[in-house]
């Protein structure tokens, strides 16, 4: 029940991403949650600009990882922009429905 909790909770789990980016030095730059909702299963997808640099982003993929809750990531993709590393996530979080 922690990994898929009751309800999507999307606030809490928003000032968790924002903790995390904090804790790993890195930079929210864009974030954008879609909600979509399946026979038992509510899912919602967020999509998350990060910038800093290589140990900071791995760092926050594994803040991630230990979150008490179930968080997968859909899509990924690391680029350069301005000499600075981008990393661009599609996140998908559960909750029962």
């Amino acid at each position: 029940t922690e990994k898929i909790p009751q309800e999507i909770d999307e606030e809490k789990f928003l000032l968790q991403l924002n903790d995390m980016a904090k804790y790993s030095s890195v930079n929210i730059i864009e974030m954008m949650p879609k909600k979509d909702t399946q026979d038992n299963l509510k899912q919602e997808e967020i999509e998350l600009v990060l910038q800093g640099d290589y140990f900071a982003i791995v760092d926050f993929l594994h803040q991630l990882n230990l979150n008490s809750r179930l968080v997968s990531i859909q899509d990924s993709n690391i680029f350069i922009q301005n000499n600075t590393i981008n990393a661009k996530l599609t996140l998908q979080i559960y909750a029962n429905n």
